[in-house]
């Protein structure tokens, strides 16, 4: 189900949000073929990276988990390969987040000024001199504003890539995190 709803339901969820009803109209509690009302699908409270809604997963048993790769950034101008698996208790991957140590305000951060190339199970999710600041996690926004969505296989699947770091504000070495936001297997 979790593989599938993103494929299924990413575009749609996000076009299905709830309207405001008066009061007269508003469904009753309970199931709705048990009050014979039509509910948009997926039930909606929040929609949240690109259309996959966190609170319809979670009460339908799905549980949401990040898998955290470290990039140690040392100097400026230079390129830092990684490569590693995807955890294996894991089904997709539908989010990618980068945040990082450096403790400068957003504008000053060197992740800003950086580029970053990912592919995951040998699909090219983000090109050779994507910006990080466009998923780069800042102040004032909220924990997934920045996620980029993707629905790619985890289980097990290779994860490689390179992150460039840029030359303009880079002060001291720092860590990048690469958060990928997943779906765990269902339990059997």
């Amino acid at each position: 189900m979790a593989a599938n709803y993103y494929n299924q339901f990413g575009a749609a969820a996000a076009q299905n949000t709830p309207t405001q009803q008066s009061a007269q109209t508003q469904p009753q509690q309970g199931k709705p073929s048990e009050n014979g009302d039509i509910y948009p699908f997926p039930l909606m409270d929040r929609v949240v990276a690109g259309g996959v809604n966190v609170r319809y997963l979670e009460l339908n048993g799905v549980k949401l988990k990040h898998q955290i790769i470290t990039i140690r950034v040392d100097a400026a101008g230079k390129r830092f390969a990684f490569e590693t698996q995807s955890q294996v208790t894991n089904d997709r991957i539908l989010g990618i987040m980068l945040t990082t140590t450096e403790t400068a305000d957003d504008v000053y951060k060197n992740i800003n000024d950086s580029t970053i190339q990912l592919t995951i199970d040998n699909e090219e999710i983000l090109p050779d001199g994507f910006d990080c600041s466009l998923i780069s996690q800042k102040i004032g926004n909220a924990f997934y504003d920045n996620v980029y969505p993707c629905n790619e296989r985890a289980d097990g699947s290779l994860i490689k890539g390179s992150f460039t770091s840029g030359t303009e504000n880079f002060v001291n070495p720092y860590d990048v995190k690469l958060y990928l936001w997943c779906v765990s297997k269902p339990r059997k």
